[in-house]
């Protein structure tokens, strides 16, 4: 189901007929045979899921609600959208009538109890769909060849008998013989850089983003790509995907956007993923999916509900969430980051829900408390390290297992009470102004990034220097100001994925020292061959990009105990340092009269592997609002 961007499109006075749920009854939108130019002429049908019943389904998105043309249903005047009416035009057929089904024109959008039980038959409804038509929008000229060049390969791995690609990954003697034959197809293009900048014209349409377009492509029998009048087998795009893999450790192929070529594949690869662990059985989670593939994607939904229900087809375990768009979006915000905490099987990361609560602005909230996520805004890179694998890196709590959290009030669903303590408060930013370093890290170009970086570490160096760990005595604590540093700069981080440790290592710290103070600590046998700069700019790429993000929208402060923290942008002097239990990374709090707002995740160095809990500490209930 694409989003309902307004229901200023839905027909007010279209006789739609009541369909049945008991029999699982929808509606089909059967298109008349016309020629291209020709008014779009449809009827409906109404049939039961529990028939054996023969339609291919659309994917698409609304496109603007103030844009629409119209077309006839059923002999009544209804007005649809520029891109749905765009796509009912290449999509008919000129001597044959073709049934589909279309949310927009399929579902009464204005009868909400419909709409929440068409909702729950949105798995049944793609997955009974003979095919789903994946509408991409109007072709290019570009668009046009990259999904025609997408065909042929696809169709010369067929011809050269390696068809097993079109379900599953190639081993390495399949690999060599596939890149040989993308070598033959497009070498050409991609060394000139234009098969890159077309594939990218592709993957920036909007389809890509939407939240529905997830469940509808993953469950799909068969999926085509539709561009105007061209189109292709899903896997085919996806071997130019595979094709871009390999030709980016191809060294023959000189174009090198390294940034453009991760952006396309992580853009289409996660809904192509998606598809592949439908498909073989993995489990998924409605939270998993929902947060994993929703928040940290930042799909886009107009109604901020889809969030959630946009995934409910492709949950194995929906944890009793069904369609329901008469609740309020606070309402299910609540319950939804709640009935989470409830169901996190290890109590150590109880509270990782809260890593996505983290907001920009904390006065403009619309209604919604402060430790509930706000699905309508992208998510900042967050400190806790892998949200959704068996690792943990922080054990702020230290390694023992937390005792339950407090119980829910049901009369105050929007209070979260969590049980921690707090071991300082935020006391002291730049001498000169706040170490956000956002000055610092506007380049997306690694060598003017480099340079500029001379600068960051000359004021934070400054800064550490007046930073002193205190212990509860009052007494000073020696520390190493460059180790304390780039412990920080990282997030005490391992940058090097290819070793077992996962804190920051040696290696990690000769970076660092390579970046701050010269090519003398570069390693000899590293890039013999390449000329000074480009090996330290090399080197020391892991470094700077793991700096751009741990700073991303964050400054750096000191705390009243003498800890150098990482901390968000919105942070302010007297705001809360502490350790909740359940969460695995310590998190700012701000006093408000006889309750608490949580403001965001902090790196505080000296309190992330349970130091702050030896200390005496005494608990208490902070309630969340």
């Amino acid at each position: 189901m694409s989003d309902p961007e307004s229901l200023s499109v839905v027909p007010t006075s279209f006789p739609y007929k009541p369909l049945d749920p008991a029999r699982s009854e929808i509606r089909l939108v059967c298109i008349a045979p016309a020629s291209h130019d020709a008014p779009i002429v449809c009827n409906l049908i109404q049939t039961s899921l529990k028939d054996d019943c023969h339609y291919l389904a659309l994917s698409y998105v609304w496109g603007d609600p103030s844009r629409v043309l119209p077309i006839q249903v059923d002999g009544h005047t209804f007005n649809v959208t520029e891109n749905l009416e765009a796509a009912l035009r290449h999509l008919r057929l000129i001597s044959t009538a073709r049934s589909f089904w279309i949310d927009a024109i399929c579902i009464n959008q204005r009868n909400i109890a419909e709409r929440n039980q068409q909702v729950e038959l949105m798995g049944a409804i793609y997955k009974s769909a003979v095919q789903v038509q994946v509408w991409l929008g109007l072709e290019t000229d570009s668009g046009t060849r990259i999904l025609e060049a997408a065909d042929r390969l696809g169709q010369k791995i067929i011809e050269v008998g390696l068809d097993q690609l079109l379900v599953k990954q190639p081993d390495r003697e399949t690999t060599e013989r596939l890149i040989a034959i993308i070598a033959a197809e497009f070498r050409q293009q991609y060394t000139n850089g234009v098969w890159l900048e077309e594939l990218k014209g592709i993957f920036d349409r909007p389809w890509w983003s939407r939240v529905w377009v997830q469940q509808e492509f993953a469950l799909a029998k068969s999926a085509y790509f539709v561009c105007g009048q061209t189109s292709v087998h899903w896997r085919f795009l996806d071997m130019v995907m595979i094709a871009l893999h390999y030709l980016d450790s191809d060294t023959t192929f000189a174009y090198s956007s390294h940034d453009d070529k991760r952006n396309i594949r992580d853009d289409q690869g996660n809904i192509i993923s998606l598809r592949f662990q439908h498909e073989n059985g993995w489990p998924m989670s409605l939270f998993n999916l929902v947060f994993q593939h929703g928040k940290l994607r930042d799909l886009k939904a107009t109604d901020p509900r889809d969030h959630i229900f946009g995934f409910l087809g492709l949950a194995d375990k929906a944890h009793g969430f069904r369609p329901d768009y008469s609740m309020p979006v606070d309402v299910l915000t609540c319950r939804f980051a709640k009935a989470h905490i409830c169901h996190v099987e290890e109590r150590r990361r109880r509270l990782w829900v809260l890593s996505f609560a983290q907001k920009k602005n904390l006065k403009d909230t619309d209604g919604l408390p402060s430790w509930a996520p706000d699905w309508s805004s992208p998510l900042d890179p967050h400190i806790v390290p892998s949200l959704f694998g068996t690792l943990q890196i922080y054990f702020p709590c230290g390694r023992e297992i937390p005792p339950e959290l407090p119980t829910f009030s049901k009369k105050e669903p929007k209070i979260l009470p969590v049980t921690g303590t707090c071991f300082g408060t935020v006391e002291q930013f730049g001498a000169s102004e706040r170490l956000t370093f956002s000055k610092f890290l506007r380049s997306s170009e690694l060598d003017v990034l480099m340079r500029s970086c001379g600068n960051l570490l000359e004021e934070a160096q400054n800064y550490v220097k007046v930073t002193r760990p205190t212990s509860q005595t009052g007494e000073s604590a020696p520390v190493d100001d460059s180790k304390l540093l780039w412990r920080t700069l990282v997030l005490d981080r391992n940058l090097i994925f290819s070793t077992p440790e996962q804190r920051a290592n040696s290696e990690t710290f000769r970076r660092f020292l390579v970046l701050s103070k010269g090519s003398k600590h570069l390693p000899d046998d590293y890039m013999p061959r390449s000329d000074e700069q480009t090996r330290r700019i090399k080197y020391t790429t892991p470094l700077l990009k793991a700096m751009k993000k741990t700073l991303h929208h964050r400054q750096m402060f000191r705390s009243s105990a003498g800890h150098l923290c990482i901390g968000p942008e919105t942070v302010e002097p007297g705001d809360k340092l502490c350790i909740l239990i359940g969460a695995e990374v310590p998190f700012i709090l701000r006093s408000h009269r006889d309750h608490h707002v949580l403001v965001g995740e902090a790196y505080v160095d000296g309190a992330m592997d349970g130091e702050v809990l030896t200390q005496g500490f005494t608990s208490k209930v902070f309630d969340l609002h």
